[in-house]
């Protein structure tokens, strides 16, 4: 019989056998890693099911498995950080379902994506006057949508959200910078509050020329626009005669060169002090507001509403350590916790109509997005899929197999404690246009 191998002396080819060996072991492993995939996906699955808890919106108010699993997680925790896709309608209406349920469980703040100040203002202009005086404030100072000077309030969505608050008790933490267009409206209540009857015609003229260079560098189209804002004379004689009127004014001033320079960073594409000096601002105001209610409570209770990017606890997408997990630290050294939440969704409805599978631009969310239901909001919990896979139970590859779709699934999984899913819908409503 004729040997089926090629030989050398009466032995098979040694480098042959080496390369059959080869093939054998790569179809082998590739078999196994599948089965692998496969079996931990259907254990996944299995988990997932066991800690989903769904609800419905009805008239406002949540109904459903979820609402005794929230309320839980608020009692117990000290910090409730929501991580949201930005202007999806549906973020606000969940936030504002939930504040009852927060204050019941002794939740008196509501920090917010926006400066300070920008959150001083929104309080006593919606407290005071209702959101007509909102719809006012858009309408002349972002009456073509093109010079926001204040995020998000801008849609009638998150306006009513603010609404809510307030007539609930909550009072509003600004913790980010000021926008870029806010120095629109802030020139103007330097000018309120700056006239005192001494030198007030001078005071006008100083600020006649600030905005105006105000409103003319923001049309620079240059790399240097934030430059040439940080280094002007009409806009620094005002920022000077401000201050010299009215001394706790220069916070605010600080907080606009801030913002500048950080928009500066960002513009001129430097962006690792832009991302770093931004998210060490936000625990700096963060701390304010803290030490500020932790004089009246013993133990300041707050909503956190903010992008997904800065929510999580751990390493952001950006490599830094965000607020997040300030939070997260916080409550541990307090002695109690947060809960971070992320919401996402696997379709997007665009404002021109169409719909956008997100499934391809974070393929790490496929295996929760297929729990989603059509005609519920979901929330699934992450804690025990984290416990079942530290302690074994749940069994997942080893580390040295992943791919970046594995890792980005195993941030994803460590940065948060759970996920709610719901359909993501563009708010399209701008608050300027309620009030015509």
């Amino acid at each position: 019989m004729k040997n089926v191998l090629p030989e050398s002396n009466g032995k098979p080819r040694t480098r042959f056998c080496q390369i059959l060996f080869l093939i054998f072991l790569f179809f082998g492993l590739e078999v196994s890693l599948e089965a692998q995939d496969s079996g931990f996906s259907q254990r996944l699955d299995s988990f997932i099911i066991d800690n989903t808890y769904t609800f419905q919106l009805e008239s406002g108010r949540l109904v459903g498995s979820a609402r005794s699993f929230l309320q839980q997680e608020l009692k117990s925790s000290q910090f409730f950080v929501i991580g949201e896709l930005h202007h999806r309608a549906e973020v606000p209406q969940f936030t504002s379902a939930l504040l009852p349920l927060a204050a019941e469980s002794g939740f008196r703040h509501l920090g917010l994506e926006i400066g300070p100040t920008s959150a001083a203002v929104l309080s006593s202009m919606v407290s005071d006057y209702g959101l007509d005086s909102l719809s006012g404030f858009y309408q002349r100072y972002d009456p073509d949508g093109a010079t926001n000077p204040i995020p998000f309030f801008d849609y009638w969505e998150e306006a009513k959200m603010l609404e809510a608050a307030l007539t609930q008790g909550f009072d509003l933490w600004g913790i980010d910078q000021e926008f870029l267009y806010a120095p629109g409206f802030l020139l103007d209540l330097f000018l309120f509050k700056g006239l005192d009857g001494e030198d007030d015609s001078r005071f006008r003229e100083a600020h006649h020329q600030a905005k105006a260079r105000f409103v003319s560098l923001m049309q620079d189209t240059s790399d240097q626009r934030y430059v040439r804002l940080l280094s002007d004379d009409a806009i620094r004689q005002f920022f000077t005669a401000s201050a010299k009127k009215v001394p706790e004014l220069q916070n605010v001033i600080d907080q606009i060169r801030a913002s500048w320079q950080i928009y500066d960073y960002n513009l001129r594409s430097i962006y690792f002090p832009a991302n770093n000096d931004r998210a060490v601002l936000m625990k700096k105001q963060l701390a304010q507001h803290y030490q500020l209610a932790a004089g009246e409570e013993e133990f300041p209770k707050m909503i956190l509403k903010i992008g997904s990017m800065h929510a999580g606890y751990g390493r952001s997408p950006n490599e830094l350590f965000d607020l997040g997990n300030t939070l997260h630290e916080l409550a541990a050294f307090k002695g109690s916790k947060s809960f971070n939440l992320n919401v996402s969704g696997q379709y997007s409805y665009q404002r021109d109509g169409t719909v956008v599978d997100r499934t391809q631009y974070v393929p790490e969310y496929a295996p929760f997005f297929k729990h989603g239901k059509e005609d519920a909001w979901t929330i699934i919990h992450l804690a025990p899929i984290k416990e079942a896979i530290y302690n074994g139970t749940l069994k997942w590859k080893k580390k040295a197999t992943w791919n970046s779709e594995d890792q980005a699934f195993w941030n994803l999984l460590m940065r948060f404690d759970a996920i709610l899913l719901t359909s993501l819908t563009y708010a399209r409503e701008r608050t300027a246009e309620r009030g015509e």
